[in-house]
């Protein structure tokens, strides 16, 4: 006689850290400080990790190698890619929360969109923890894709408000810089493409004024001048 077949248990999936932690560990500069966690090092000069949801190269023109040196000092190999769009230059988060900023934004004569909108409402909008979203928008500042339109007033409870560039203002700019070369790895990195060295640095990233969380911040465009923030 035939013994019934058992239902194979269904175990309930594992947290992932890596999957949590993927944004923090975009870039050298926010991994350094992480370092207490045991992450693994994948900073290799023989690493070459795509990251998801990233449009394919269609071009071998656009894809070449560079001689690089490791954080041990032996002498590699690493494939950088040339940016024939915004999103090549951009993290699947970064890219993400591009798309979901121009969404709610408010169309200008140039094309460009003007949104002000609250840590914790882009957050909640990208699926994204307001711990980890507010790295993001920095970076997004760093890459020319963003720039600060007003800063928020905690007194009043007002939001930090941007101007969502279009894709040939963000391209004129990031060329006009050298920003063409990225290497990829957990996330997407500007780099010499001579040497592949990073272009920015720790300081540059510092620099960038952290997005203070607005409880009450909500997508809007109330009260949002003409001019940009000269900060």
């Amino acid at each position: 006689m035939s013994q019934p077949k058992r239902q194979a248990s269904r175990e309930k999936p594992v947290f992932d850290p890596n999957q949590e932690l993927d944004d923090l560990l975009d870039t050298p500069h926010t991994k350094v400080s992480l370092g207490f966690l045991g992450y693994p090092n994948t900073s290799g000069p023989d690493v070459v990790t795509e990251p998801p949801i990233m449009p394919p190269i269609t071009s071998v023109d656009d894809v070449k190698t560079v001689g690089v040196i490791s954080s041990g000092g032996a002498p590699g190999k690493q494939k950088i890619w040339k940016c024939g769009r915004v999103q090549d230059g951009h993290s699947h988060v970064e890219q993400m929360v591009y798309q979901a900023l121009r969404e709610r934004g408010e169309l200008q004569t140039d094309g460009s969109r003007r949104v002000r909108i609250g840590l914790s409402a882009l957050a909640s909008a990208c699926c994204v923890s307001v711990r980890r979203i507010g790295l993001v928008v920095r970076r997004l500042i760093l890459k020319k894709t963003l720039q600060v339109l007003t800063p928020e007033i905690s007194a009043k409870s007002q939001s930090r408000s941007y101007v969502v560039r279009t894709e040939e203002q963000i391209l004129t700019d990031r060329r006009a810089q050298g920003l063409e070369w990225v290497m990829r790895r957990r996330g997407v990195e500007f780099v010499d493409p001579g040497t592949g060295l990073p272009i920015f640095s720790a300081e540059d990233l510092e620099e960038i004024p952290v997005p203070v969380a607005i409880s009450s911040g909500v997508a809007s465009m109330t009260a949002v001048p003409s001019r940009l923030d000269p900060s």
